[in-house]
Parts: C-alpha cells; sequence; structure tokens
C-alpha cells in the first residue's frame, strides 16, 4: 500500500480508491478505463483531485492535469494532445511536428490537412509511448457526459487502444452503454470497469462533521436533517456546512419549498444570509 500525506478533508471512497490504487500501482502495463458516474453533489471532481493527491509522488507514476470536458477549449483540434504534452513532456517529437503545421497553414491554402493531422498525431503517439516505456501514466477527464456525442469523445476513443501503461479516469453523471461499447471493442487489451459513486452513508457523514464541521451548532437533530436534504451527497454537505457558518439561525424542514431541490435550497439559503 502506498503510504498517504494526511488528507484531512477527505471523506469516503475507500473502496473506490482501492480499486484506482490496484490499478495505478499494478506491475501490467494494461491500460485500465474507469468510467467513475453519478449526479452532480457526489465529488466526482474531488475524487479526480484526490487520485493526484494521493499518487503524485509515486514513483514511476506521471500525471497530466484534469481535462474538463466542459471547457470550450478541449474541444479545439489536437487541444488534448497539446495538453497532455504540456504536462507530461517534453513531447519533441509532437511539438515539432504541431509547430511546423501550424505555422505552414498561414503559409500555404494549399496544406494537405488529412496528412498533416496524421503526422501530428503519429507524433503525439509516438511520444506518448517512450514515456509509457518508463512512467505508468494517469489520466483525469472531467465532465465527460457533455462530450459524448461530440468529436471530442470520438478523440478518446480513438487514443484508448494506444494509451499503453495507462490508467484513464473518465467522470461524468452518466455513461448509458459506453462501457459496453468500449468493452466489445478494445477488450482483453484494455480493462473497463464502472466505478458509480453513491451519497456517503451515516457513518460517514458522521465524519464529514466531525472533521469540516467543528465549533458549528450542530447537535444530533440537525445533523441528521442535514443528511437527508443533502442524501449524503459531500458537495451539498458542505454547502449547508457553509451555510451554518454565514448564520446560527435554525433550519427545518418548512425552508423547502414546493418543487425546489435540495441544491435549490441550500444554494438559496445561501443567497438570503
Amino acid at each position: 500500500m502506498v503510504n498517504f500525506p494526511n488528507l484531512s478533508d477527505f471523506v469516503g471512497r475507500a473502496e473506490e480508491l482501492d480499486i484506482i490504487e490496484q490499478a495505478i500501482t499494478a506491475s501490467d502495463r494494461r491500460t485500465y478505463v474507469f468510467l467513475v458516474s453519478g449526479i452532480s453533489g457526489l465529488g466526482k471532481t474531488r475524487l479526480l483531485q484526490e487520485i493526484y493527491l494521493r499518487y503524485q509522488d509515486v514513483p514511476d507514476v506521471a500525471f497530466a492535469d484534469r481535462i474538463d470536458c466542459y471547457e470550450t477549449a478541449a474541444h479545439v483540434p489536437f487541444s488534448i494532445e497539446s495538453r497532455l504534452a504540456a504536462n507530461l513532456g517534453p513531447f519533441e517529437n509532437f511539438n515539432l511536428s504541431f509547430n511546423n503545421w501550424y505555422r505552414a497553414r498561414f503559409l500555404s491554402a494549399d496544406l494537405p490537412v488529412l496528412t498533416a493531422a496524421k503526422a501530428i498525431s503519429d507524433a503525439f503517439l509516438s511520444d506518448y509511448a517512450q514515456l509509457a516505456q518508463t512512467r505508468r501514466i494517469v489520466l483525469r477527464f472531467d465532465t465527460v457526459e457533455v462530450a459524448l456525442r461530440s468529436e471530442l469523445w470520438a478523440r478518446i476513443i480513438e487514443l484508448i487502444p494506444h494509451l499503453d501503461n495507462t490508467v484513464l479516469l473518465l467522470a461524468g453523471q452518466r455513461f448509458g452503454e459506453s462501457r459496453h461499447a468500449l468493452e466489445r471493442r478494445f477488450a482483453p487489451k484494455v480493462i473497463v470497469r464502472d466505478l458509480p459513486l453513491r451519497g456517503l452513508d451515516d457513518q460517514e457523514v458522521e465524519t464529514f462533521f466531525e472533521k469540516l464541521a467543528q465549533g458549528l451548532p450542530l447537535d444530533s437533530a440537525m445533523r441528521e436533517k442535514i443528511r437527508v436534504l443533502t442524501g449524503g451527497r459531500p458537495v451539498l454537505l458542505m454547502l449547508a456546512i457553509e451555510w451554518l457558518r454565514r448564520s446560527v439561525s435554525t433550519v427545518s424542514y418548512t425552508h423547502l419549498r414546493a418543487h425546489e431541490t435540495v441544491l435549490d435550497l441550500v444554494c438559496r439559503l445561501l443567497l438570503e444570509k
């Protein structure tokens, strides 16, 4: 097992962390794809951050920055390759090929686009494979649900079979039949696993309060109300704690108006105080 630093603000997800750790520290060079799914507020982005914090100093592991598929920049051609090259580099072949293409497209209207694109892609994969010879590479993509019907998703799918010695974490609200499609296309070379997140259980919620709500007026009744209203979702728990830091007034079920979601409730209370 890896010796972790003191990360006192993270609670739960022991099973998910253990599964991902086994993949990161595995002695084989196989590619692992994890589909981290769940509704908003369950802490998918926080889990991706936690993976980095826990394993960034493990020998022979290389991390790229988290890529948020919601960002427009992520959908620009060669954006993924450019960001990964910047994080994992130096990717000399890719940088040379990309810079030559970038300059040439302003000088010649007859530049063969498809040929240039293939050259850039091949250069990236060559540099990536060279790094993967000596490092276990961890890639993290967030808000993937917005990319499932876009060219960005097609590019991720295109890259997967070439990502040797890699753990690929894809986080999104839903993936539908993506797991089965990936397995049909890439198994057995690529191991694909679902990691659905759920709300924290009662004991984890208590631990959450003990670590992050010290000094706040939280009796057992108040804790139970917050647990029920938030469904154990860490982001909503944090919003509730922040609300309590701003006000010492009591919370009751009457705060929940007709047709109002839990997230609406917490955000409204924050805005009112």
